[in-house]
Parts: structure tokens; C-alpha cells; sequence
């Protein structure tokens, strides 16, 4: 059982040991004891830090640390990783957020390959002189999540089939969702899609949809630009 919770200040020491080690495991690449000089730095960063930490028999296994929409440190056991608790970390901290950023090693390559299966994307190089190896910055962007969605395909494909009850709901998830991101561009053909769905209404339904895959695309387009 792994219980995830915010830290509490007592837990910081135990949080910039567990960070010391599994950083040294993961980072074979840097100079020994490099994680190790910096114990003391990662102490006052996490106390001016929101952490959510996971516990698992009462023991600290792994954190996350933001400062604003930044993480900052991000921490498992091996273990952890394996049971699927670095999803479940990432998942909570998304929540209410629309953007979150990280700065990992170019070497780290299982870290950047699972960040890519949680949504992130790489969006800079990153120098550096502290530890003379490259890095680069990813983002989860909520917009981009939603943009590049199943969800679309999903409810083009159940008016096809005139499967309206399932389309109907689906929309309305995507509407939902659309709105929480402020998403004005889909306000209006959403409405009218939902109207012509309603009435079983087809060849409309999929006129309406085509005009949201174009507002879709060109929105993707403009992101992965920028």
C-alpha cells in the first residue's frame, strides 16, 4: 500500500537523503559525491518547496517538489517506479495546473523516455556550468494533452456510427474540459456539434466536427511552433 501525502518539515531530512541517494544511482555520469556536496542546498530548497511525498509501511520512498509550475526534484525508489507510483506522483501534481516544466539530464535517458509516455515534451537545450553536462527542459501542457487527445478521434468515429449516446457523452467530457482550459475557440462549435448530436443529425454533426479538427490542427500546429 502507498499512501501519497504533502511533506511536513520534519520529513525533510529523510527527503535530501532519499534525494542523494537514488540522484547517485541514477547519475552514475557526475563526478562522486557531487549529489552528496549539495545535501545542505536541497534541505532549504525543499523547505521553500510544495512536496508531495509517497510512503509505503510508513517509509519514504519518493517525492516531488514544485516551486510554482516547476519541479524542482523529482525522486523514487527503483521500487516505486516499478509499482507505478511516479505516474500516480505526476498525476496529483497536475492537478489544477496547466503547465508544468522540468529541466532533466540529456544522459538521463529512462527519465526523458518516461516523461514523454506522462505527456511532457522537450522544449530546449539547457547550458549549464555547475556539472559541465547538457541538459534540456520538458513541459506538460494541459492544452496540448487535450489538443492531442484520443478523444477527438473518439467522437468523430461515434457519429460515424450514429453511436449518439456514447458521443453525446464524450463530448461533453470534452467540453467540460475545453472550458476548465479556457479554450474559447471550441465554445461554439462544441455547442453545435452537442445540438446536432442531440437530434441524430448526421451529415451535419459531421461538418460541424470537420471545422473542430481544423481549429484542432491549426492549434497543434501553432504550439509545436512555438
Amino acid at each position: 500500500m502507498v499512501d501519497i501525502r504533502e511533506a511536513t518539515e520534519k520529513d525533510i531530512p529523510e527527503l535530501a537523503r532519499i534525494w542523494v541517494l537514488e540522484n547517485e544511482r541514477d547519475h552514475k555520469f557526475l563526478s562522486a559525491g557531487y549529489f552528496k556536496e549539495q545535501e545542505e542546498a536541497e534541505k532549504e530548497k525543499l523547505k521553500n518547496s510544495q512536496v508531495l511525498l509517497c510512503e509505503s509501511h510508513r517509509r519514504i520512498t519518493g517525492f516531488v517538489s514544485l516551486v510554482e509550475n516547476f519541479i524542482d526534484a523529482y525522486v523514487l525508489s527503483k521500487d516505486m517506479q516499478v509499482l507505478g507510483t511516479a505516474h500516480q506522483l505526476l498525476e496529483r501534481i497536475k492537478l489544477g495546473r496547466k503547465k508544468i516544466s522540468i529541466q532533466i539530464f540529456t544522459k538521463n535517458q529512462s527519465l526523458y523516455e518516461f516523461l514523454q509516455r506522462e505527456g511532457f515534451r522537450k522544449k530546449m537545450d539547457v547550458s549549464t556550468k555547475q556539472t559541465g553536462e547538457e541538459e534540456f527542459l520538458m513541459e506538460w501542457d494541459a492544452v496540448y494533452v487535450f489538443l492531442s487527445s484520443f478523444e477527438f478521434l473518439k467522437v468523430g468515429q461515434e457519429i460515424q456510427r450514429a453511436n449518439w449516446q456514447v458521443a453525446y457523452r464524450e463530448l461533453q467530457r470534452m467540453q467540460f474540459t475545453a472550458m476548465s482550459l479556457g479554450l474559447k475557440q471550441f465554445e461554439r462549435p462544441f455547442a453545435n456539434l452537442r445540438n446536432c448530436i442531440s437530434r441524430k443529425q448526421r451529415e451535419q454533426a459531421t461538418n460541424i466536427f470537420a471545422n473542430i479538427t481544423a481549429i484542432r490542427v491549426q492549434m497543434l500546429k501553432e504550439w509545436e511552433e512555438s
